[in-house]
């Protein structure tokens, strides 16, 4: 049977962007005519939170609370489905009463805790139960019923082995970026996100919540969050518009469905150092390239299939392919680029990355600035200038070394070591403001 129903599955990093995004796509999903009523979005995490948030706020007062009254009909729909089921009402009961026992500090309880503590286990695998469980019926209800023009979107990490059936997209962010996202609006997040008094608390909640939920699932369900292998599409948020990422998704989705190929892997173009010479990227043999997809991607968009070549040195992403496809993506303002990673020795990719220099960095970002004014390569890679400035350094006293050893001049062999010195101690005296000068 032709399945006509689409699933879409999100899980992703915390503070990621999921929930950001499926909003996104629902609205382009009504501009490409699907109705509100065939569009179905499911969020696990949003049940989570709202059913630990109410049994917190249930054992925070339960002097005033007995169990027996949420059999009550005023009593809240998540802690009704909470005991519905005699089984989980016991356990829910022996949580509580553990819970309380162990003089559990209620006013500071937040996300990470909630994914973390050992005194909170209990409560957190009947939740897990119930939630998860959830999403595995409506899965299958959906692929029953196979309705044409529907779309489920599935916020759940673990809707890619529930739904295999699902095109599943994971989500990811950079811990520094993740920190400040946090940080910026954890007053407005609730209280399972208490706010934080500096941007590096709140990186480090990041990390130890995303730890405890990699934790979680493996010992729970034997999965592996991070492991790529289980998705069909991987984006990278930290630096990405919200726009792009939802476009992509949905366009190879597409592709997905039509059984083409497509890039698994993206990112934002700023991310990618370059390392071509700029002599090289915009020479005359280079302009008609140039010109080509500037008039290719402006009528068509960019083709998702076509990913550039990277390689990764000391965490940075380095452009090894398609200096031409950056260039005019920066053009216009594009945050998404597909790519493929190629492995080299430590010894090799070292070499490569030293091809990057500040003429690369200058050229480059004056390209962004054009959609981003405040752009800078240093909010991404910190200290990236001093590198850029070293390696320029180094190619061009490489340069004048080998034509003085043709030469075998010593006086000029004496003055080119000593000004050699010299800008190696400005370089480590200076800072980034005066090493562009």
């Amino acid at each position: 049977m032709e399945r006509k129903v689409r699933i879409i599955s999100i899980s992703g990093q915390p503070v990621s962007g999921k929930s950001t995004t499926i909003n996104k796509i629902t609205e382009l999903l009504k501009l490409e005519g699907i109705k509100e009523e065939d569009i179905h979005v499911v969020s696990v995490g949003n049940n989570f939170r709202a059913y630990f948030n109410k049994i917190m706020d249930l054992a925070s007062n339960l002097k005033n609370k007995t169990l027996e009254e949420l059999k009550d009909t005023s009593v809240d729909a998540e802690l009704k489905q909470l005991c519905s089921n005699e089984v989980n009402r016991k356990k829910l009961k022996q949580a509580l009463v553990n819970l309380i026992m162990s003089d559990f500090d209620f006013d500071k309880f937040d996300i990470e805790k909630a994914n973390n503590s050992d005194k909170l286990k209990e409560i957190r695998d009947i939740i897990d139960t119930i939630v998860d469980t959830k999403v595995t019926e409506l899965g299958k209800e959906a692929i029953k019923n196979n309705r044409e023009n529907e779309v489920w979107i599935m916020d759940s990490r673990l809707a890619f082995s529930n739904i295999p059936e699902s095109f599943a997209v994971r989500l990811t962010i950079r811990d520094d970026v993740a920190g400040k996202r946090l940080f910026a609006g954890s007053a407005q997040r609730g209280k399972e996100d208490n706010a934080y008094a500096t941007v590096e608390e709140a990186m480090e909640k990041t990390i130890k919540r995303g730890q405890g939920e990699e934790k979680r699932y493996k010992e729970r369900y034997g999965v592996e969050l991070s492991n790529e292998d289980n998705y069909n599409l991987i984006i990278d948020t930290s630096f990405s518009n919200v726009d792009d990422i939802a476009k992509t998704i949905l366009k190879c989705e597409e592709r997905e469905r039509q059984g083409k190929y497509y890039g698994k892997r993206w990112t934002s173009p700023k991310t990618l150092l370059p390392i071509q010479r700029m002599s090289e990227t915009f020479d005359r043999e280079n302009a008609e390239i140039l010109e080509k997809l500037e008039d290719r991607i402006s009528k068509n968009g960019y083709d998702v299939s076509e990913e550039v070549e990277i390689f990764v040195h000391d965490g940075r992403k380095y452009l090894n392919d398609g200096n031409h496809r950056v260039v005019v993506l920066a053009n216009h303002g594009e945050t998404m680029i597909p790519y493929e990673e190629r492995k080299y020795s430590v010894t090799a990719s070292e070499a490569y990355s030293e091809e990057m220099t500040l003429e690369n960095l200058v050229m480059f970002t004056n390209i962004f600035r054009k959609h981003s004014p405040d752009f800078s390569y240093e909010d991404i890679y910190p200290g990236i200038t001093e590198i850029a400035v070293k390696n320029q350094l180094k190619e061009r006293y490489t340069y004048q070394y080998l034509r003085m050893l043709q030469e075998n001049d010593e006086e000029k062999f004496n003055a080119y070591f000593i000004e050699l010195e010299k800008q190696k101690k400005y370089v480590s005296e200076h800072g980034e403001n005066d090493l562009e000068r």
